[in-house]
């Protein structure tokens, strides 16, 4: 599960700290986390920014009266992290780091952590704080796999597509095998970033709609070696699209450095749900 932080620079403290306590989710391998001050030189920060919410599971909005005086924090974030819970396609945690006026804000149904949406600097000890909001998030991240899993069981309709390329650069276009709803195209795969624990795979596809209706779909990325084995594999979950709509979309892959250089080829298989 890939967990995005939205907060204010203000509370970068308070993320770290966060960040800390969830280590143990990190180290079983249950959670990947990103916010954005892992955003490389020379990027365009507002494009990752929107990538990174848009393949997120979980979005942690850290909740303070700077974030809430923030435009981009509030106006821009929480809306796309809103939308994205809306369409049950990513779980939206607010997290109440200092005490503000929250509870009329558009987030203020959510469940908030830690308990009883006390903040965490009112805690008489931090680290009970931080505590009760991890194994808050460990609880919702066990009830998304699940509930994911369990939709996923018995797809009615699936879309295949695949390409090979070089280890670097953008792939060519797939030959693509496409339903009467849906239509795979131009999707591109490279490696954009390598170290000696995992290379960052970027990828991106499109989908055309031919549907009368919204369709919600799951992806199933497979990064396969020259043989035809699979050395990774990555799903996104709960992906809507608008009657006739043409619509992008992107997300970052992290694969063992040991295996990441045998990858060859990326095979996308769409899991239309019923």
């Amino acid at each position: 599960m890939i967990i995005f932080y939205s907060y204010s620079h203000k509370d970068e403290e308070l993320r770290d700290q966060l960040e800390t306590h969830l280590s143990t989710l990190k180290r079983q391998g249950i959670i990947q986390s990103w916010h954005d001050r892992k955003i490389n030189a020379g990027q365009d920060w507002a494009t990752v920014i929107d990538s990174r919410i848009d393949s997120a599971d979980v979005i942690l909005l850290l909740i303070s009266s700077d974030f809430i005086a923030s435009d981009y924090c509030y106006g821009h974030e929480v809306q796309s992290a809103l939308e994205r819970h809306r369409t049950d396609s990513a779980r939206v945690i607010p997290v109440i780091l200092r005490s503000c006026d929250w509870q009329s804000t558009p987030f203020c149904r959510l469940q908030a952590l830690p308990k009883d949406g006390k903040a965490v600097t009112s805690w008489p000890n931090r680290d009970e704080a931080w505590t009760d909001v991890a194994r808050g998030i460990r609880l919702s991240v066990s009830e998304l796999t699940v509930a994911r899993q369990s939709q996923t069981s018995s797809p009615h309709s699936v879309v295949r597509a695949s390409t090979k390329g070089p280890r670097k650069g953008p792939l060519p276009r797939l030959e693509v095998i496409a339903s009467d709803r849906l239509e795979l195209l131009n999707p591109k795969m490279r490696c954009i970033e390598e170290n000696n624990s995992w290379w960052r795979y970027s990828w991106l596809f499109e989908i055309k709609s031919h549907a009368i209706e919204r369709v919600n779909f799951d992806a199933v990325l497979l990064f396969v070696d020259s043989d035809g084995f699979i050395v990774d594999n990555d799903t996104c979950y709960a992906l809507t699209i608008e009657s006739q709509e043409r619509r992008v979309f992107r997300g970052f892959k992290l694969i063992n450095a040991q295996t990441a250089g045998t990858v060859k080829e990326l095979l996308i298989e769409l899991s239309l749900r019923t």
